[in-house]
């Protein structure tokens, strides 16, 4: 912004160079534009689609909510002192809390509330597309966490390949190359010593992505994220004191939203508490054992640059640790200052490939032919869909850094649709009969709708998640394959108007831990 304040005032002061400073303003504008949008989708990565799951609750929940406050006006004792005041009390006078006050009376109205509260903790958990396992299925899980925490080592060409077949870890590493004067036995050991530290590396991710960043349920049950601050009375006692002083649904399905998401906020500090105090270190330690490897089988004088590379990489880590640890907080819904150009959107989608991908360099064609601004909800999800795309272009393609690709963007404005399609390149042996397979397989589950479940889960779910975001619009479509051997492509379209969410599915059953 201070950039922009020095160009305006020299195009007064220099007018001979007017237009170089304009287009200075420009390029500096667009620039703050894509960092307010990376911005917002960081701070919704960990996030609860709240506002679509009220019609859907006020469907479900209404006449519990009236049997409720019937129930409450006639059962319901209230104490001399406040839960709330005497919490309060609590903490700051250190004053007893009433034994009352730690135990849930066994009433009608009370049942009525645990149901309420149970279902509602439920949907804003697991609801395939609204709920939070989704979210941090396809902003956090989806090669997300994965890509940023690899990223210092493998832009270091620090990691290998693993096998397909023998999903054993290579020992060809760029380095035994660029290793000068070393004999079989010691390029050998520099070998096994990378194919190592990369089969460590991975798992240590690999466990945190399928195990730990879960919602816990019986499917994940290492998961570190719940809503169990719910289950204590005294919690319980607060949350009843407070619904029974609302009048309407809207203010109690906002009242228990909030204390329900408030409830999520202790297992979120333990993940970040995880990442900085656990992952992190074994991750530096994995990075440490690597070079003590490379100097027991090298003279020093033959791995510096190496070593340098060593040390770098765990300092980039260090910070894209606390970076990443940072996302688990709950996100909420924002108004931005700008609207963002469909140009503006692609961008950002692409940065934020970049970042989980390092050296990911596309040859980008880009066509736009849309003529509106977008807001918020439009920048998350064209950005969740794109990111999907192009992460799929830069993982699968086996082209290399620097695939070709194309995005056009059209806006149907006759019938309310918005068209896109992504074009990439693929190298020799993608296309084969085996993936052709893979990908009808996927086109049925999507037609069957039979793909909720795997759309919070990973691995190869990308094209099922971007079904599931494009379930929401009142008139959608998906294709996707191969165009010959040598080019891939993913064609979409969504109308500009959404289904009422009470339309979309709720989160099935799910086998949470009592």
């Amino acid at each position: 912004e201070e950039r922009i304040r020095v160009c305006s005032g020299l195009i007064e002061l220099d007018p001979g160079n007017a237009s170089r400073y304009k287009t200075e303003i420009l390029w500096v504008t667009k620039e703050l534009k894509v960092f307010e949008g990376l911005r917002h989708l960081e701070n919704t990565r960990v996030y609860i689609d709240v506002e679509s799951l009220k019609p859907w609750a006020r469907r479900e929940l209404g006449e519990l909510f009236e049997r409720y406050t019937r129930l409450a006006v006639i059962e319901v004792d209230l104490p001399k002192v406040s839960v709330a005041t005497a919490l309060a009390q609590f903490i700051v006078d250190r004053q007893p809390l009433a034994e009352s006050l730690s135990v849930v009376e066994d009433t009608e109205a009370n049942r009525v509330l645990g149901q309420i509260l149970s279902t509602l903790r439920h949907q804003l958990l697991f609801h395939p597309r609204h709920g939070l396992e989704f979210y941090l299925s396809s902003r956090v899980r989806h090669g997300v966490i994965g890509g940023r925490l690899r990223a210092p080592v493998q832009s270091r060409d620090l990691l290998t390949t693993r096998d397909e077949g023998s999903q054993r870890y290579s020992p060809d590493s760029p380095w035994i190359e660029r290793i000068e004067h070393t004999s079989p036995e010691q390029r050998q050991a520099v070998g096994e010593a990378f194919a190592t530290f990369s089969e460590g590396y991975n798992a240590e991710i690999n466990q945190l992505v399928k195990a730990k960043l879960h919602v816990r349920s019986a499917g994940h049950p290492e998961g570190l994220i719940d809503m169990d601050a719910l289950n204590s009375p005294l919690v319980f006692n607060l949350i009843g004191e407070k619904l029974r002083q609302v009048e309407t649904f809207d203010d109690f399905y906002e009242a228990a939203t909030a204390y329900s998401s408030a409830s999520i906020g202790p297992s979120l500090e333990a993940v970040q508490r995880t990442l900085r105090e656990e992952v992190k270190p074994r991750l530096l330690d994995a990075i440490r054992q690597l070079e003590s490897r490379i100097s027991s089988c090298l003279r020093p004088e033959q791995y510096g640059e190496l070593r340098a590379a060593l040390r770098s990489a765990s300092t980039e880590l260090q910070d894209t640790v606390d970076a990443v640890s940072r996302w688990f907080k709950l996100g909420s819904a924002e108004d931005l200052s700008v609207g963002f150009e469909i140009g503006d959107i692609v961008d950002i989608a692409v940065q934020s490939v970049k970042l989980c991908n390092k050296g990911f360099e596309p040859q980008l064609e880009t066509d736009y032919r849309v003529t509106q601004q977008w807001g918020a909800a439009m920048l998350s999800e064209l950005s969740d869909i794109l990111f999907i795309a192009l992460s799929n272009v830069a993982e699968h393609s086996k082209v290399g850094p620097s695939p070709w690709a194309s995005i056009s963007v059209v806006e149907h404005t006759e019938r309310g649709e918005l068209e896109v399609r992504v074009h990439s390149q693929v190298a020799d042996g993608v296309f084969n009969p085996a993936g052709v397979r893979e990908l009808e397989q996927i086109k049925g589950e999507i037609l069957a709708k039979t793909y909720a479940s795997k759309a919070q889960g990973e691995g190869k779910t990308g094209l099922i998640k971007i079904s599931n975001i494009l379930s929401q619009h009142q008139s959608h479509s998906l294709d996707f394959g191969f165009l010959g051997p040598s080019e891939f492509f993913v064609h979409l379209s969504m109308s500009f108007l959404y289904y009422q969410p009470y339309e979309l599915p709720a989160a099935g059953p799910q086998k949470e831990p009592v």
